[in-house]
């Protein structure tokens, strides 16, 4: 049967189906199962082309992003002690603050702390997807399924499936009703946030602490507050307030600009910043550095797979094609993205560090024009009549 028969006999087979495979177990055996047929993931590779496009674009703009990304790090190493510092100057301070206390009303009493996070939780059935997808032939068949679990979450979502063989598994194990709703979220526990201490000095500087106030380390968590419910024996429904606290009592080093008696917020990308951790000056540093550092990977690794993506995308309909050969053709198909994906990696990797250390790139082509326009210079006349 030539390859061109075969997309005739597929193009038959590409609607989904629900119906139960063979292969399935006895468990979950009304899980969705929708199969793809040769026309179908044909048809999704030409599609593919502009996606490959526009993530390949993308890609190019996400490694500028992040080879060119402020390092705080940097920034904040340049602080210098706030004693004899001057006005409006990036300044640190080291310190145990005294502030005033806080608390949470009745549910959690007032005690030294600079800032309280609050969270409303409820006990609740979390739902998540799973799929499985196996080749038979030309065709992808594709088993969807959810599994479930009962955890504390600040966001209950909707139950997935509840007419389906799993859920009424899980039910039964748990000893839930089937037609059993998850907790919904009021608007007052939507608009629940942080609690700040409203006075903080230390050495006799004042310091706002609110969100332009950024805590890197120093955080304990606090006693959950049952609200409803039983702690060692949650239910459905159950509601709780999770807290943790940037306590008072311990040294903090803050870093801002200097105004007056009083550490404000400085600068950085538009945004205006106090930063802030439990220790001295070299650790705030040392975290902030840190930081830098992981971000700059992630910026690398998502240019990457952007990259990948729109490679492999614009030649999908090749590999698509390819598929379809047994065998040979597979590994034909494997084979391009392989190479595709080093490709992604070698450009990646090469342009974010010529964009990241532009200095050392600009100072050879420096050194290389310099050296032609001297050989230049310097090359002996030719002989006249030459």
């Amino acid at each position: 049967m030539s390859l061109f028969d075969l997309f005739q006999t597929e193009l038959g087979d590409d609607e989904s189906s629900s119906s139960e495979s063979s292969s399935e177990p006895a468990v979950g055996s009304d899980d969705e199962v929708t199969v793809r047929g040769a026309g179908d993931k044909i048809v999704d590779s030409f599609k593919g082309i502009l996606v490959g496009i526009v993530c390949f674009i993308a890609s190019w703009a996400v490694l500028w992003c992040g080879a060119t990304r402020t390092e705080q790090g940097k920034i904040y190493q340049k602080a210098v002690p706030v004693e004899g510092a001057k006005e409006g100057s990036l300044v640190y301070i080291t310190g145990i603050p005294a502030a005033d206390e806080i608390g949470d009303g009745d549910l959690l009493k007032k005690g030294k702390y600079l800032k309280v996070k609050k969270e409303i939780q409820y006990y609740a059935v979390k739902s998540t997807k799973k799929s499985e997808t196996k080749k038979e032939g030309t065709k992808d068949v594709t088993r969807s399924w959810y599994e479930y679990s009962l955890e504390w979450t600040s966001s209950p979502s909707p139950i997935e499936e509840q007419g389906k063989t799993r859920w009424k598994d899980f039910a039964k194990a748990n000893k839930l009703q089937e037609g059993m709703t998850n907790p919904t979220v009021s608007e007052d526990d939507k608009k629940a946030g942080p609690i700040y201490t409203s006075s903080c000095k230390v050495n006799d500087y004042s310091i706002a602490i609110n969100k332009d106030v950024e805590f890197m380390s120093g955080s304990k968590e606090l006693d959950a507050v049952y609200l409803k419910g039983d702690k060692d024996k949650p239910k459905v429904g159950d509601k709780r307030v999770k807290y943790s606290a940037y306590p008072s009592d311990i040294q903090y080093t803050f870093s801002g600009d200097l105004k007056g008696k009083t550490i404000g917020t400085h600068l950085v990308d538009n945004k205006g910043q106090i930063v802030a951790t439990s220790g001295d000056f070299n650790q705030l540093v040392g975290e902030k550095k840190s930081e830098d550092r992981m971000m700059w990977w992630v910026m690398l690794i998502i240019g990457f797979i952007l990259m990948s993506v729109g490679l492999n995308g614009m030649v999908g309909p090749i590999t698509t094609l390819l598929d379809f050969i047994p065998y040979v053709g597979e590994f034909g198909a494997s084979a391009i993205r392989f190479v595709l994906t080093l490709v992604a990696a070698i450009l990646s990797i090469v342009f974010y560090l010529l964009v990241y250390y532009w200095w050392i790139v600009l100072i050879i082509v420096a050194a290389v024009v310099g050296f032609l326009v001297y050989r230049k210079k310097t090359a002996a006349p030719k002989p006249a009549g030459a």
